[in-house]
């Protein structure tokens, strides 16, 4: 089975919307993909969250699944950040003279600039600047999008492939002033995962989780709160698909220290149609096509470097050193949840096949906790990096503390790479 996974679209006018869905059916009629069997929209599906932007969206998904026909139940989406109307938000708040206000100073329903007013927010008005991304939710799918913020976590069942994602809104506190909030909300993860422990159906299901907000990224418009994502891997999701970085990209939650214990592969799609200001230096226009069978995914991802040109393979993804750049890999969903390299790592069919000596085994046994340990040190380090570059107001000060989390992410990938390989090695043997 495939599923289509569009990102940060930010759609504008008609003509895009043409133009970018003859560009994306050509691409895969090109690949064999002549059938999609979900499609993914992981948020920021208009730029400045109008009725005329999802006008747009609307014709590019009608024109798309008139050529390749989804179901609509098999339309996932979430907002993202440019989903929500600035004008709506600002019109949520009233202005109070600070000596009549007489309520909390309360930062989550409060603007304070300083001064002799505050602006005061209306709960009930403030739902509403996800509006016109709930009409075109509803255009699409056949259900508004709630605006209640504890029923913003949904489900999304497809029983004939037995999968089952889970829809969650990351820009929930998020408005024309606050910006950086990214987060998820507690209550709508826990209505959900309640109702996914009540249908003893999906037990069994590949789950598959899907918001707009990376967890790792130098801004500090990033889910700070990951504890959402202990909760994803108790309950046995093995994937979760974002965007909002402009970039493709994929790394590896471990929840669980030991070997082929529970762990989420995190999936970023890039953007498909940002504005060309709005791209990250080295990554063009990207989407990404996932292709499912059995217990491997093979993650397709494809690029476009020219406004009014066609998509081709983005050869990104390394396999090792002296190694050809491959555009696409493999993640295995087996009991295992280790990710396998795309091509074999080189080396001769009798040291490949034999079993580890004992003292082999217990070699690769005290380097893997020596590197878990070293990975909860970083994953620490990393924290507390991020943590003071929020409360940094010097701007040379806050240079070098963003060298230094690049740093760290950097070393955490490694130590993710090489803990996959040794559990992998271990695996085999």
């Amino acid at each position: 089975m495939y599923i289509l996974h569009l990102s940060d679209l930010h759609f504008g006018t008609l003509n895009d919307a043409k133009l970018w869905q003859s560009q994306l059916a050509q691409d895969l009629r090109g690949l064999k993909c002549l059938s999609i069997d979900a499609l993914i929209l992981s948020g920021d599906i208009a730029n400045k969250s109008t009725p005329e932007e999802y006008a747009s969206a609307k014709n590019f998904l009608d024109n798309f699944c008139e050529e390749f026909p989804i179901k609509r139940q098999n339309v996932v989406i979430v907002p993202g950040n440019h989903d929500l109307n600035w004008i709506l938000s600002e019109d949520a708040y009233t202005l109070v003279r600070r000596r009549n206000y007489s309520g909390s100073v309360d930062s989550n329903r409060i603007i304070d600039q300083g001064g002799d007013a505050i602006e005061v927010r209306d709960e009930e008005q403030y739902q509403h600047r996800f509006d016109y991304f709930s009409k075109f939710y509803e255009d699409v799918t056949g259900e508004p999008y709630p605006l209640t913020d504890d029923l913003q976590g949904i489900l999304y069942p497809l029983a004939e492939q037995k999968i089952l994602f889970l829809g969650l809104n990351s820009a929930w506190e998020l408005d024309h002033y606050y910006k950086q909030r990214a987060s998820i909300n507690p209550q709508a993860l826990s209505n959900a995962l309640k109702k996914i422990r009540q249908n003893s159906e999906y037990n069994n299901w590949l789950k598959i989780a899907v918001w707009h907000h990376p967890l790792n990224s130098n801004s500090e418009d990033r889910i700070k709160d990951h504890g959402f994502m202990e909760q994803l891997a108790e309950a046995g999701f093995r994937l979760a698909l974002h965007g909002h970085i402009h970039k493709a990209d994929n790394i590896l939650y471990r929840y669980d220290r030991s070997i082929g214990g529970r762990k989420i592969e995190v999936i970023s799609a890039g953007t498909f149609g940002a504005h060309t200001r709005e791209l990250v230096t080295g990554y063009p226009w990207q989407y990404q096509l996932l292709k499912l069978e059995n217990d491997k995914l093979t993650v397709y991802t494809r690029k476009r470097e020219e406004l009014n040109g066609a998509w081709k393979p983005d050869g990104r993804w390394t396999t090792g050193d002296g190694v050809t750049t491959l555009s696409f890999y493999e993640i295995d969903l087996g009991s295992q949840q280790i990710p396998k390299n795309e091509q074999p790592i080189l080396e001769t069919q009798s040291a490949a096949s034999r079993s580890l000596t004992n003292s082999e085994r217990k070699r690769l046994e005290q380097r893997l906790d020596a590197l878990q340990v070293q990975w909860q040190l970083t994953m620490d380090l990393l924290a507390q990096l991020r943590k003071d570059l929020g409360f940094q107001a010097d701007a040379a000060v806050k240079f070098q503390l963003q060298q230094q989390i690049k740093s760290a992410e950097t070393q955490l990938s490694q130590l993710d790479t090489e803990l996959t390989e040794i559990e992998e090695k271990l695996k085999k043997s």
